[in-house]
Formats: C-alpha cells, sequence, structure tokens
C-alpha cells in the first residue's frame, strides 16, 4: 500500500517522490519519478536491509567497545593517582605525567565514541548555547602542544581581544 500511495503522490504532483518502505522483513529505498514528456513512470527500488543491520552492529559495537574500555581506564586513573603520592625520582614523574595525559586522552576517545553512538542512535540534535572559540583554540594548543614540541615547534594562542559571541555546538 506504501508503494501504492508513492506512486499516485508522483503521478499526481508531478515531482520525484522517495521514502523508505518495510516490506517483509525487508527495508526497501522506493523512489518514484514521472518521465519527462511521457505519463509513464520509472520506479526504482533498491535493497537497504543490509545497510540498516551494518549501521546497528556499527552503533552496537561502539557502544560495547567504549563501555568495555571504561574499566580498566578506570583502573589505570586509579593505580595513577596512588602512585602519585609514591616517590620514585625525576623520572617517575615524568612517567606519571605521561600515563595521565593517555589515560585522558583514551577517557577522551571513549567519550566520543559514545557520543557519536547516541548521536546516530537518536540523530544529530545540536545544543544551542554561547561556543568559547578562544578557550576552544587554547584546548587545541594545548592538546597538540606536546606533539608539536617534540618536533622542535612551538603552538602559541595569540587573541588580540574579546572575540564577538558565535552560538553553535561546542561538540560538533
Amino acid at each position: 500500500p506504501r508503494l501504492s500511495q508513492l506512486v499516485h503522490r508522483a503521478r499526481s504532483s508531478g515531482a520525484r517522490q522517495a521514502e523508505e518502505i518495510a516490506i517483509g522483513d525487508r527495508t526497501v529505498l522506493c523512489a518514484v519519478e514521472l518521465m519527462a514528456g511521457r505519463e509513464q513512470l520509472i520506479v526504482l527500488l533498491s535493497d537497504t536491509t543490509e545497510i540498516h543491520r551494518l549501521e546497528t552492529l556499527k552503533r552496537d559495537f561502539i557502544a560495547n567497545a567504549s563501555h568495555e574500555l571504561r574499566t580498566p581506564l578506570t583502573t589505570i586513573a586509579g593505580s595513577l593517582e596512588m602512585l602519585e603520592g609514591e616517590p620514585g625520582g625525576p623520572d617517575a614523574a615524568r612517567w606519571i605525567d605521561a600515563i595521565r595525559r593517555n589515560s585522558e586522552r583514551m577517557t577522551a576517545i571513549v567519550e566520543d565514541l559514545l557520543r557519536l553512538s547516541r548521536l546516530e542512535a537518536t540523530g544529530i540534535q545540536p545544543v544551542r548555547e554561547t561556543v568559547d572559540l578562544a578557550g576552544i583554540a587554547r584546548e587545541v594548543s594545548a592538546l597538540f602542544g606536546p606533539k608539536a614540541a617534540a618536533r622542535g615547534l612551538s603552538l602559541r594562542v595569540e587573541i588580540p581581544g574579546p572575540l564577538p559571541g558565535l552560538t553553535g555546538d561546542p561538540l560538533l
């Protein structure tokens, strides 16, 4: 019935009509268009069932992997807190700092994966708020500063004055 309705809408409007329709256990992308200068229709049916199945598998994998990674990261972070109070010399402090930076980075990656999984599941719904461009520039500089320094480069953020307010989603 939905395909029949789609054909009727295309015929009556003269405009291309397309939508996904469930036919049995399959999902089919149906596109209907009136041929130019004729009264005949072109109907294109594309089975998208496998694409949807793979999207669901990907979403589930991202969510599961993120949750599985959180447990060891929490253990690493807790162990790191214990080590920070122990004496160990200058090399120990350098290694502890490297562990902290990398565990924070991995935690951020896991949070990004979880956020991506939620966005794909619910659709992207941006949050409108005032975005601090100077703060974002400083965060990016702090994130990439150590890599730049390791290559003999330096990153510097110079903001001549207050930047105008910008409304948007700071995470997208």
